[in-house]
């Protein structure tokens, strides 16, 4: 049986699990103060796609940094409304 796009992307039980765990690592970071979080300790493209959501959603504004010399990671700062200049006026 062949799957569609939507069962590719779908998360796995091993997925959700280190999402979870993942999740509570990135916590502790944030508290702490810090704002960057290592991306060789996410599993998958998924996880990390996933991750970003999360962090998006609850108004961080996640930028994925690909580092050759020192490892790519996530850069985590909050997202403040914009103003656009225009007649648009303030925006997310």
């Amino acid at each position: 049986m062949a799957i569609g796009p939507k069962e590719a992307k779908a998360l796995t039980a091993r997925d959700e699990t280190e999402v979870k765990r993942l999740e509570e690592k990135i916590d502790a970071i944030l508290l702490e103060g810090g704002r960057t979080f290592a991306v060789e300790l996410l599993l998958n493209e998924k996880v990390k796609r996933q991750i970003i959501d999360i962090y998006t959603g609850n108004g961080w504004r996640v930028t994925y940094h690909s580092d050759q010399r020192d490892g790519d990671y996530l850069q985590f700062s909050e997202r403040e409304p914009l103003y656009d200049g225009g007649c648009g006026g303030w925006r997310e």
